[in-house]
């Protein structure tokens, strides 16, 4: 009988063994879907979180730490993880400056408490990303984007010099040129004397050349230039020059009467050979009536004489 209970107990000690030994197992993993971001573009020059989801897949409570890698470049801080055995999963994040070419996220376990056993499950790999290149993220790339720092999806460039209008402080459209007209050449008429005005104007100009100039001319002329010959005109006493000589019949009284004279050309003129024509022929016809006035005058005197010389012949008889 006594016998029969030690067999008992040790075939029950050896099914509990293994159970024991399983309950004290130390197993922490990081899934490889459980690195995540803040965002889902990645824009060149922005800083981005990173998480990592880490699990307690032992039957102990356990510690450790997780490191984030870009390649091999350590990314932040080693991020430190407590979890009790049978407990929810723990996230760890850092912060990440996305370069401007591809990238892949890196997360491992480095060291636990109790040591972990099992390290297949030890660390995660992400896909490659691909950093865009748009600084201002209007969707235009920076090798094609015409204002870089400032969002600007239209690409509006009103002076087409390749910068676009939200950063260009210069206006180089082009500018209409402003023609000036040329400014009129006024040539000044020369002022005519009302005198001058009034002379023919083909009168002839006379020709006076006083003695004392010839003579004075003729000395100078060996040494320097041939005499010369002073063309003048008679003048009044306020510099107007005169004509020497008036033309037809009434010039010289128009010359007589400067003040008389007119500014401007009429028909009615003195001057003129048809007024003077006219003239000429309102003259006979004046003096051809004053001459038939006379003669019926002096008929009618002859007629009054012989009539009183019949009255005293017939009182003679």
């Amino acid at each position: 009988m006594k016998k029969n209970c030690i067999v008992g107990v040790m075939v029950a000690a050896s099914l509990l063994l293994p159970s024991l030994v399983k309950a004290a197992s130390a197993d922490l993993a990081i899934d490889n879907g459980s690195i995540t971001f803040s965002t889902s573009k990645f824009y060149s020059g922005d800083t981005v979180r990173i998480y990592a989801r880490v699990r307690n897949l032992g039957d102990v409570d356990m510690e450790g730490s997780v490191v984030f890698y870009n390649g091999s470049k350590i990314i932040g801080a080693t991020q430190p993880v407590s979890l009790r055995a049978g407990g929810a999963p723990e996230e760890v994040f850092v912060d990440f400056f996305v370069p401007d070419s591809s990238f892949n996220i890196y997360a491992v376990l480095a060291g636990s408490n109790p040591a972990d056993e099992n390290s297949s499950n030890d660390s995660a790999m992400t896909v490659l990303y691909t950093a865009i290149l748009d600084a201002d993220k209007d969707g235009v790339l920076d090798g094609a984007d015409n204002c870089r720092d400032n969002a600007n999806a239209d690409q509006a460039d009103l002076d087409h010099d390749g910068i676009g209008d939200v950063c260009d402080s210069v206006d180089n459209t082009p500018k209409p040129v402003a023609v000036v007209p040329p400014t009129p050449i006024v040539t000044p008429v020369p002022t005519v004397s009302a005198k001058i005005a009034a002379a023919p104007v083909t009168a002839p100009i006379a020709t006076v050349t006083a003695p004392s100039a010839v003579s004075a001319a003729a000395d100078s002329a060996n040494s320097t230039t041939n005499s010369t010959s002073v063309n003048t005109l008679p003048s009044d006493n306020d510099g107007t020059v005169w004509p020497d000589k008036a033309y037809g019949i009434f010039d010289n009284a128009v010359a007589a009467e400067p003040a008389v004279a007119e500014t401007s050309e009429s028909f009615w003129r003195l001057t003129n050979p048809v007024v003077q024509v006219l003239l000429i022929v309102l003259g006979l016809l004046a003096i051809g009536c004053l001459l038939s006035v006379i003669v019926v005058r002096r008929k009618a005197r002859g007629g009054q004489t012989e009539g009183m010389a019949e009255e005293v012949t017939e009182a003679e008889l």
